[in-house]
């Protein structure tokens, strides 16, 4: 797939899962059963949403994911989204996202309350960030990143270490 055989699409996707596994130091890949994608407007703005749009005009063989897949709900409620703060071009990008997927008010509803649904689940989880106010989000995940590499099962030499303290 990196040598780009599949098509650009999962191309750049593995391109970027390695890059992402290098800052996280991962030794290695691992499978994957599901995944999710990320297409909030607010979050990706003009860039991306030119992004999105240059992934979706690659032929549909490679553009398809090959594991199952979500995405966020959409971002704007066209009926209050000034008064959330919302600009006029935040929701003109959620329209071009919504005209492409050709998702119809029925279908946003429904992806809605799985949200809601997976939302309930977060108890379940080690670690739960809120992405409300982006700095403190970040912290978050660094602070939980840090913990992980201090974790006694990451300390590869730790035994050896530990038994050389006692050696006189």
């Amino acid at each position: 797939m990196l040598a780009g055989e599949f098509g650009e699409p999962r191309r750049w996707a593995m391109a970027h899962q390695i890059a992402v596994g290098e800052f996280f130091d991962a030794a290695d890949l691992v499978p994957v059963s599901q995944a999710h994608i990320m297409a909030d407007t607010e979050s990706l703005g003009e860039a991306g949403v030119r992004f999105l749009e240059t992934l979706a005009a690659a032929p549909e063989a490679e553009r398809r994911v090959r594991v199952p897949a979500i995405t966020d709900p959409r971002g704007i409620d066209f009926a209050v989204y000034r008064r959330l703060g919302q600009t006029p071009a935040m929701a003109a990008l959620e329209a071009r996202l919504r005209e492409r997927a050709g998702e119809d008010t029925a279908e946003i509803a429904r992806r809605m309350g799985l949200a809601h649904e997976e939302i309930s689940h977060s108890a379940e989880f080690d670690h739960v960030v809120v992405n409300d106010v982006f700095e403190h989000a970040l912290a978050g995940l660094r602070a939980i990143l840090h913990a992980a590499r201090a974790a006694t099962a990451r300390q590869t030499g730790l035994a050896g270490f530990i038994a050389g303290l006692d050696a006189p």
